[in-house]
């Protein structure tokens, strides 16, 4: 059965789990703007601070470099937003 999930909820749920992994991976928010820059993006530490918030919203180009810099196939992240959309809740981790 799905679950109605409003776009702020999911907003939230995805900028906590990129939160989540750039801490996994050992980043700072500093860092993670530097390494987008690298890749053409114009976005800085507030930028990367709203969106693991969820308070900002990431453009689909940003999301394909977001999943390059932290090397996770598109397949498991829509896998991930796909459980979301039928539980109404974030598993809490973004299994890869």
């Amino acid at each position: 059965m799905v679950k109605e999930v409003s776009y702020k909820k999911m907003t939230e749920y995805i900028g906590l789990m990129f939160g989540r992994e750039r801490m996994h991976q050992g980043m700072t928010q500093d860092e993670l703007a530097r390494r987008m820059q690298l890749l053409g993006f114009d976005i800085g530490q507030p930028a990367i601070s709203k969106i693991e918030k969820g308070e900002r919203n990431i453009y689909f180009p940003e999301l394909c470099a977001l999943l390059h810099v932290f090397e996770i196939p598109l397949e498991n992240f829509a896998k991930y937003v796909y459980n979301i959309i039928l539980t109404g809740k974030s598993t809490g981790w973004l299994v890869y």
